[in-house]
C-alpha cells in the first residue's frame, strides 16, 4: 500500500512546482486506483488525466488538506463516475456532420427519411 505524502508545514516558493513533483511521484499510484475501475490501462489514464487537471485548478486549496491522498482519490472517483454516467456520444466527436444528399424521391411520407432508406 502507498503511504500518504504529507506536505507539512513547509510553504515552498513555487506551487506550480510543488503541484508537479506531487503528481509525478502519485501518478502510478492514480493510475493504480483507475484500473480497477475501467479494467484497462489506456482507459484508466484518461480519469487520470482529468483529475491531475482539476487538481492542478484546485492546488492552492487542496495542498492545505488533511490528507492530500485522499482528496485526490475523491477527485479520481468523481471524475469516473462523471464520464459513466455521460454517454460516449457526448464526450466523442468522431467526425464532422454528414452532408446531406440530395434525393428525387419527392414523395411527402418519405421526407424525414435519409435517402438510402426510402424505398
Amino acid at each position: 500500500m502507498c503511504e500518504a505524502i504529507s506536505l507539512g508545514d513547509r510553504t515552498p516558493d513555487d506551487p506550480d512546482e510543488e503541484y508537479t513533483g506531487y503528481v509525478g511521484r502519485r501518478l502510478p499510484w492514480l493510475r493504480q486506483i483507475a484500473y480497477p475501475l475501467c479494467q484497462d490501462w489506456h482507459r484508466a489514464d484518461d480519469p487520470v488525466q482529468s483529475a491531475i487537471t482539476r487538481l492542478h485548478v484546485k492546488w492552492r486549496h487542496a495542498r492545505l488538506a488533511d490528507d492530500l491522498d485522499a482528496y485526490v482519490r475523491v477527485i479520481l472517483i468523481r471524475v469516473f463516475l462523471t464520464e459513466q454516467r455521460s454517454g460516449w456520444f457526448k464526450r466523442v466527436r468522431l467526425a464532422s456532420a454528414p452532408t446531406p444528399t440530395l434525393c428525387r424521391d419527392r414523395r411527402p411520407r418519405h421526407r424525414h427519411l435519409p435517402c438510402g432508406l426510402r424505398s
